[in-house]
């Protein structure tokens, strides 16, 4: 992801404060989409619940993390170790935690 756009300001999990942009967001968004049912698919935004509001499970995020390994080119071997699904409540989280992978991966 070379290409830079408009920042906005993200906040993880309420502590940590991070920069994504608004296209990595919707790319995000549009992931996560992918493994809702079509029901809730244009309610997402970045508040949602992962599980009570869209109802993605646990197998459901593994679908997710594979989305992402393929989408962004991540080797979720490397990052095994930063990924803690159980901290993934919101859409906000999966677009904070994205956000870190890739930028880890940009650095490389």
């Amino acid at each position: 992801m070379s290409a830079r756009f408009p920042q906005l300001s993200v906040d993880t999990c309420g502590s940590t404060l991070i920069q994504a942009d608004a296209k990595f967001e919707k790319q995000i968004i549009k992931l996560l989409a992918q493994g809702v049912p079509a029901r809730n698919r244009q309610k997402i935004h970045k508040e949602l619940h992962l599980h009570s509001d869209l109802g993605i499970d646990s197998l459901g995020m593994i679908a997710l993390m594979f989305r992402l390994q393929q989408t962004f080119g991540l080797e979720l071997t490397d990052v095994a170790s930063e990924i803690d699904v159980h901290l993934l409540h919101t859409v906000n989280d999966v677009i904070a935690l994205s956000w870190r992978l890739v930028k880890r991966l940009e650095q490389r």
